[in-house]
């Protein structure tokens, strides 16, 4: 019996059964919502911490077309003129303290809750109606959950989702999970052929989420043309000390620090691996490389290690 056929016998069997069947179905999905986004969240990162050339042209690139600087102060990195693009936040984790502090900072142009993949896109397509071209995406949810670690189980995808955005609907769980589901690999680059959603020639992604995949990043970059920047581990603000007089000031003018790691994780740091500077859990960024025809035709896939200074 392959999976689809056992999946769906399970549930019609529970839906048969009396009321008390719903806990069966609740303990069936959060089982399998465990196993599915667990998966392959971190293939491909690779293994050694650091910059390479084509990730920091790129986005020294981006802050000069766009008009953004960048100065110092306090010990940490600001940016002036950065009030560019879309500002996306998962409906429902708008209250969230550390992403309301992200929000805060008003480093986009606009801003707009989205539900499912279906409100994604369409929220992608408004934002080029009104100007022509999405120049960066600051988003922000909850991401999937590590191995045996119940959480949020909403939000973006690895290879794989529950009622979020998935990459394609191979790698989806079954069709319980499809409603209100939009792919990057056809409805998204659909609406991107026709012109719907267009983004700008030199543009950045960043998702704030936990646990989104490597495959994630490279299939958003190479279809949107944009330098796009995920945490592969548990992502938090990265400042988490109290100011001295208890508050947290340098939380919030650092915001826009965030730091991924390992957290609960078996991929714990080593110390062979701190001697080798390698990280798992890591910041990731997956860079887009164009042709002559401006066609994506390659990527730079960096490992950032657990610090990730977004603009």
């Amino acid at each position: 019996m392959n999976s689809k056929v056992l999946i769906t016998t399970l549930l019609l069997s529970s839906l048969s059964v009396s009321s008390t069947s719903a806990s069966v179905i609740d303990d069936f999905i959060a089982k399998y919502m465990t196993k599915v986004f667990s998966s392959s969240h971190g293939e491909g990162l690779p293994l050694k911490v650091g910059e390479l050339s084509e990730g920091v042209e790129y986005r020294n690139h981006f802050m000069e077309t766009m008009g953004i600087e960048a100065l110092e102060r306090d010990g940490m990195t600001l940016y002036t003129g950065n009030n560019k693009g879309l500002g996306l936040v998962k409906k429902s984790n708008e209250d969230e303290p550390a992403f309301d502090l992200i929000l805060s900072k008003n480093n986009f142009n606009s801003l707009v809750s989205w539900k499912n993949g279906k409100k994604f896109i369409k929220a992608l397509k408004d934002y080029t109606k009104d100007n022509g071209c999405i120049p960066k995406i600051t988003s922000t949810s909850h991401g999937w959950r590590s191995e045996g670690r119940t959480g949020e189980g909403h939000g973006l995808s690895g290879k794989s989702g529950f009622n979020g955005i998935y990459v394609d609907y191979e790698h989806g769980p079954e069709k319980i999970a499809k409603t209100g589901s939009r792919t990057f690999k056809d409805d998204l680059i659909k609406e991107i052929k026709k012109g719907k959603i267009k983004f700008c020639s030199s543009c950045i992604a960043q998702f704030y989420a936990c646990n989104v995949s490597t495959y994630f990043a490279d299939s958003f970059a190479k279809m949107s043309g944009c330098q796009t920047v995920v945490a592969t581990g548990q992502n938090s603000p990265y400042f988490q000390e109290r100011d001295a007089d208890g508050g947290y000031s340098r939380i919030v003018n650092g915001s826009h620090y965030w730091k991924s790691a390992a957290g609960v994780w078996e991929e714990r740091q080593t110390e062979e691996m701190t001697l080798n500077n390698e990280r798992k859990a890591s910041w990731y960024r997956s860079t887009p490389i164009r042709n002559s025809q401006n066609e994506v035709i390659d990527l730079v896939k960096e490992n950032l290690g657990e610090l990730y200074i977004a603009l």
